[in-house]
């Protein structure tokens, strides 16, 4: 799974490289970017105790962001993401209970972009708080740890887009285990 989103995403960085010419804005200092993404969030599974389980499949991300860059490399960035995914909670010795599971994550993020141009990679890091609806089984809420890295790129005009893997770290309370999983999106926006 995770060898299939590598290949789609050089595959569309690629395309987004040759396409390198007329993408000519390179400063990003005072300019406020909004960005709506769509992506998908791996699959976890964490051990609530030493009889049961729940298992995260692969699920479906929608995303918004919006940045402020203080310099031509540096911006803030404050966003969430909704998740939707279908759950198993397994118990050693029946058949696993199957639901839809459901989770958003909203952050504060610091963001890096390595290079002045138009196309640039970046970093960034942060923490937010998520919560989560597995249909009455499971409800929390709590505080999350994130990092990502990506590559961005703006044009002549006000579009923008971006590729990125983020990595979510949160915890449960009661579970054994905490959840570690990685987010890929694909994001348009603009920039003003």
């Amino acid at each position: 799974m995770f060898s299939r989103r590598f290949s789609t995403a050089v595959m569309l960085l690629a395309l987004m490289m040759a396409a390198a010419p007329a993408l000519a804005d390179t400063e990003r200092a005072g300019k406020l970017d909004l960005l709506f993404g769509i992506g998908s969030l791996s699959s976890q599974t964490a051990t609530i105790d030493g009889l049961a389980s729940l298992e995260a499949g692969d699920g479906v991300a929608f995303d918004f962001r919006f940045r402020f860059h203080i310099n031509p490399q540096f911006a803030i960035e404050v966003g969430g993401a909704w998740e939707s995914e279908n759950t198993d909670l397994v118990i050693r010795g029946y058949p696993p209970d199957s639901f839809d599971s459901d989770t958003s994550f909203y952050f504060v993020n610091g963001l890096f972009n390595m290079l002045q141009t138009p196309v640039s990679p970046y970093v960034s890091l942060g923490g937010g708080w998520y919560e989560h609806d597995a249909e009455g089984y499971v409800q929390e809420e709590g505080g999350l740890l994130n990092a990502a890295v990506g590559i961005d790129g703006r044009t002549s005009g006000h579009m923008i887009w971006a590729f990125e893997v983020k990595w979510l770290h949160y915890e449960f309370g009661g579970f054994d285990e905490d959840w570690d999983r990685y987010q890929f999106s694909g994001f348009v926006g603009f920039h003003f």
